[in-house]
């Protein structure tokens, strides 16, 4: 069964029982939204966890529903010792109820509570289920990033709606630099933590920017449940939007890379398994070679052959084909295509591969960037 998907304008605040808002001034941001609901999360699998990780992460195991989420941007409290505990659950405090706490910005800096006070009594006064108060909130999380990232969709009697924010720092294990997610379907924990799982596996575990894994990775699914419609019979549709949701997330993220000239979407077919396909995605886009070359428009397709090369997957060198949109580059291991017909399809800023590497029926699609001396500009003096 194919099922179509319905976008709606706006984030957030098409959920019902969601409010939100967001202030940015001075470098510096903070997001709140209010709504309550059960919850899940997937975090990063660094060793180094932000203050606002192991905080958040804990209170999902000790309750079951929680009513708001308060995020700041312009410093990540990580690696902040004992000094960055306090300080999260001071920000905790700030809200009623059971309230997780994100933040995102320079690793071994310490917030600045007195902004986040005055901030956060500005954004709890602004709430509002407007699409302006998912805009505003979408705003206040970012960073590097050069545009807001939010969606909503809607589904048999129910919606999903979602910010992010990530430019820097891409090559989750477990979620992505931020992602808010809630829908007002009614949903128990297990069920939710079972639709993000997989949500996030096919999704933002396949987005590379630059190959760094950060120390504040968080992606949280909420559910309200205030569409009163349950999730028995709807459970393919509910995890096929949802799955298109962070998809679409996940592919604004590798359009945003820092400092990015060009996006890449990058499929592998007739994979062994998926698990090979997925290894090859991120050897071949994680690369330096392959991601300088792709700024540089080079024809060299040997460096993604090596990439691939350095991989699980499972092929026979005689055996591989390469597409570039439409154009095939490679046949039976041997490259068949002029190099200025490569050159000018690794002109284009959004550009569209796919390897078949002939071991088996399993496909799977990743996102990345291209790498810039505009990236090495930014992150020499990010501080």
């Amino acid at each position: 069964m194919v099922i179509k998907i319905k976008e709606l304008d706006g984030g957030l605040t098409e959920v019902q029982g969601v409010k939100a808002s967001g202030i940015t001034k001075k470098g510096k941001g903070l997001a709140f939204i209010e709504g309550k609901g059960k919850i899940t999360g997937v975090f990063t699998k660094n060793k180094v966890k932000a203050a606002p990780v192991r905080f958040t992460s804990s209170l999902l195991k000790n309750v079951d529903e929680i009513d708001n989420i308060i995020l700041n941007s312009g410093c990540a409290n990580a690696f902040t010792g004992e000094k960055g505990e306090k300080d999260v659950e001071w920000m905790s405090s700030l809200a009623n109820g059971n309230t997780a706490i994100c933040s995102t910005g320079a690793i071994g800096t310490y917030i600045d509570r007195e902004w986040i006070q005055e901030g956060f009594k500005e954004t709890k006064s602004s709430l509002t289920t407007d699409r302006k108060g998912s805009k505003k909130a979408a705003e206040a999380i970012k960073t590097t990033d050069t545009f807001c990232k939010e969606i909503a969709v809607e589904g048999s009697g129910y919606r999903i709606g979602a910010i992010a924010k990530g430019s820097g720092m891409i090559e989750p294990n477990m979620g992505t630099m931020l992602a808010l997610i809630y829908t007002d379907l009614e949903l128990g924990g297990q069920e939710l933590d079972e639709f993000l799982k997989k949500s996030v596996r096919e999704t933002f575990n396949l987005v590379v920017v630059d190959g760094e894994t950060s120390t504040n990775d968080s992606a949280l699914l909420v559910s309200t449940g205030k569409s009163n419609k349950t999730h028995e019979g709807l459970e393919d549709e509910f995890q096929e939007n949802l799955t298109y949701v962070c998809r679409e997330l996940a592919k604004m993220i590798a359009e945003d890379g820092e400092g990015s000239s060009k996006s890449i979407t990058l499929k592998i077919t007739k994979s062994k398994n998926r698990e090979e396909a997925r290894d090859a995605i991120k050897k071949i886009l994680s690369s330096p070679l392959v991601k300088s070359a792709i700024y540089g428009s080079s024809p060299n397709l040997g460096r993604i052959i090596a990439a691939l090369g350095r991989s699980k997957a499972t092929f026979k060198e005689d055996e591989i084909e390469m597409y570039l949109d439409e154009l095939k580059v490679i046949e039976n291991g041997n490259i068949i295509a002029d190099q200025e017909d490569i050159k000018e399809k690794f002109d284009k800023e959004d550009i569209k591969a796919k390897i078949n590497l002939k071991a088996g029926n399993h496909s799977l699609e990743g996102w990345g960037c291209d790498l810039t001396p505009k990236y090495v500009e930014m992150n020499a003096g990010y501080i």
